[in-house]
């Protein structure tokens, strides 16, 4: 009789053990999390309406109706700020309580911790996602077009933005370094990744050139192209940038981990 062990079991049945305990340590915070984006989403919506006046639906940005091209990227802009939280967050407490140890020492590669913190940071900001665009729906017409693409959009700017996050707590020795890391690298990148005006609207060239190096643009634009099948950008491009920054992404982490590199707290 065969007794060896399944090694797709051996393999997914840990990582599922890791992305479930980081589900359960934030089910204190979960309606916050919910609530909290899909209010920011409707004030974000009626400022606009204020800011714009009567007859906002006829204005466009980028070929689209601006609500429907605002909304689109406050749901992707919303997802991976959040995502960037609470992967990085999450690995800061371990890291400063010396819990991070205990995993490093487990029988586990480097791909199973990384993607425990990912996975688990994109299924909570998947949830957020919906949130908002649920609430959303009923101010504007924010229908989706092709729900798989939204969704393939969707995970790589989160996942992305998990990894970057778990890059910046391998590099900070104390909450004030990661805050800071967030402050002026994760919060510029979203603010100029065109989610709430297009590459088009930006004259100097120094910005255009900023923002179409900046990956979370094609991550938002993607996101577009999957809601209403229009983007400023080709389809295929925003889908081979996005594809291979968030591989690179997820590689350094993994590889930082396999070799331990700067994850415990000195």
């Amino acid at each position: 009789m065969n007794i060896s062990p399944n090694p797709h079991r051996l393999f997914f049945t840990p990582l599922w053990a890791l992305i479930c305990r980081e589900l359960l340590r934030s089910r204190r915070f979960f309606g916050v999390e919910l609530v909290m984006p899909a209010l920011m989403g409707i004030l974000f919506i009626y400022v606009f309406k204020l800011a714009v006046g009567p007859g906002i639906e006829i204005y466009t940005l980028g070929s689209l109706p601006m609500l429907e091209f605002i909304g689109a990227g406050y749901i992707g802009m919303s997802m991976m700020q959040f995502c960037f939280y609470a992967s990085g967050y999450s690995m800061m407490f371990d890291k400063m309580e010396r819990m991070i140890e205990d995993l490093l020492t487990a029988p586990l590669t480097g791909l199973h911790i990384a993607g425990g913190y990912i996975l688990a940071a994109f299924l909570r900001g998947l949830s957020v996602a919906l949130s908002v665009w649920i609430t959303l729906y009923f101010l504007i017409d924010l229908k989706i077009e092709n729900t798989g693409l939204f969704l393939i959009f969707l995970m790589m700017g989160g996942i992305s933005l998990s990894a970057m996050s778990l890059i910046s707590v391998v590099f900070s020795h104390k909450w004030d370094s990661l805050a800071a890391k967030e402050s002026f690298l994760a919060i510029p990148l979203l603010q100029l990744s065109g989610a709430f005006f297009p590459l088009s609207a930006v004259e100097n060239p120094i910005w255009k050139a900023i923002m179409q190096l900046n990956p979370l643009y094609y991550v938002i634009d993607g996101i577009r192209h999957a809601a209403f099948g229009n983007g400023e950008q080709y389809f295929w491009l925003d889908f081979v940038i996005c594809l291979a920054f968030t591989v690179l992404c997820a590689a350094i982490v993994a590889i930082m981990f396999k070799f331990c590199y700067q994850i415990i707290a000195r």
